[in-house]
């Protein structure tokens, strides 16, 4: 039993050495990329952003965030907020293996329902993505980047 226990450890630290040579590295945990991750207060419901630090955070350092807007073309079209780019709920599923695991991502949409779709999406589809929210709350985009974002009355 205890040879077995030895060796085990031997052919681990014989492939721990290997990892070099064959140009490969291991996975690193979303903590170690704290340098790209948000720090995010979540909100009153399950995968929601707090509102307050949603706007914090794409008032101060939005390159910190990938922002995902999940409503049709023409709506993003008419207006939307300036870092996000649209990947419509429909067509979230095939691109969903694209998503960086190691970067904090937040979906938005008029009122947060489909928000809330994509977030669920992830969350079944690519569950090793930890840092993923959804802005659950009343949106207008205007044409010019500017919004209005207040709680559901």
């Amino acid at each position: 039993m205890r040879l077995t226990g030895r060796i085990s450890d031997c052919l681990g630290i014989i492939c721990l050495l290997m990892i070099p040579v064959l140009g490969c590295s291991l996975p690193q945990p979303v903590a170690e990329h704290a340098g790209t991750a948000a720090v995010v207060k979540s909100g009153e419901t399950e995968g929601s952003i707090d509102i307050a630090s949603f706007i914090n955070i794409i008032e101060t350092a939005p390159e910190r965030i990938l922002l995902i807007d999940v409503r049709d073309p023409d709506e993003y079209a008419a207006g939307h907020l300036k870092t996000a780019i649209n990947i419509p709920l429909d067509e979230l599923e095939e691109k969903i293996a694209t998503l960086p695991p190691d970067k904090t991502i937040v979906f938005v949409c008029t009122s947060g329902a489909r928000a809330g779709e994509s977030y669920f999406m992830v969350k079944d589809l690519r569950p090793m993505i930890h840092n993923v929210y959804y802005l659950e709350a009343d949106c207008i985009y205007h044409k010019d980047g500017s919004y209005t974002i207040k709680k559901h009355e």
